[in-house]
């Protein structure tokens, strides 16, 4: 799990894809493809949303918009990705989410998270 978070931390730095994260990614999702060394297709999950929305957990919903970036009123991207039962709710703060520069970037980072819970 602290690979998960590290590689999540690392992420959060990042402006764009990257294939490094993709392989990265990757390797954690299949630690037995990864430990066998074989050639694999690289899947761009940090810089194309169609494969960043493969990491969205079964039965998990996911929401993105387009908005100002936070404090620094830059515009940016935010995800979320949630359980059904978050959709009632009005409180949102344990919902997995990131503010991001991409939009794939941005629903890669919150699948991740919700990945860690």
């Amino acid at each position: 799990m602290s690979d998960l978070m590290d590689l999540i931390a690392r992420l959060d730095a990042a402006s764009e894809g990257d294939e490094d994260f993709d392989i990265e990614i990757g390797d954690l999702l299949d630690p037995a493809s990864a430990a066998s060394g074989e050639t694999r297709r690289i899947i761009p999950y940090t810089s194309s949303l169609d494969a960043a929305l493969t990491l969205v957990p079964d039965h998990w919903r996911w929401l993105l918009d387009k908005r100002p970036w936070g404090e620094r009123r830059q515009d940016g991207f935010r995800a979320e990705v949630y359980l059904p039962a978050h959709s009632y709710k009005g409180d949102r703060s344990d919902v997995p989410s990131h503010w991001g520069p991409t939009p794939a970037l941005a629903v890669c980072i919150a699948a991740l998270k919700a990945r860690a819970r």
